[in-house]
Order: C-alpha cells, then structure tokens, then sequence
C-alpha cells in the first residue's frame, strides 16, 4: 500500500520521468491512516457532479 507523501506528484518530475503511480488507487495510506475508496453505482458521475457544483457556484449557492 502507498503512502502518499511518498508517492511523487505529475509537477514534481521532469516530463521525461513520468509520476509513479499508488498501487490502487482507491487503496493507499497517509501516515498511519489507511483510506479505501468507494462509489456508489447508482450515484451521479462526475461530469453531473461537477456541472452542478459549478452550476450552483454561479448562481450563489455555495458546495
């Protein structure tokens, strides 16, 4: 399982050395603490969850 501090981010390295990638990424630690991550099926994609956060943003309704 990766620790996240130790993995290397896409700005951090040169474009000729791409980022290591987590293992799983729905499964990875941060320190001590283990995250497992997960989705519901019949819940929106992300598409429609970002159109109605923006949506909601322009209109004043804050997230």
């Amino acid at each position: 399982m990766t620790d996240i501090p130790d993995a290397a981010l896409a700005g951090d390295t040169p474009v000729e050395k791409p980022a290591e990638q987590p293992g799983d990424p729905y499964h990875f630690r941060v320190g001590d603490t283990h995250i497992t991550l997960s989705f519901d099926e019949s819940g929106p994609t992300l598409e429609e969850a970002v159109t109605r956060y923006f949506t909601g943003l322009k209109q004043g309704v804050l997230p």
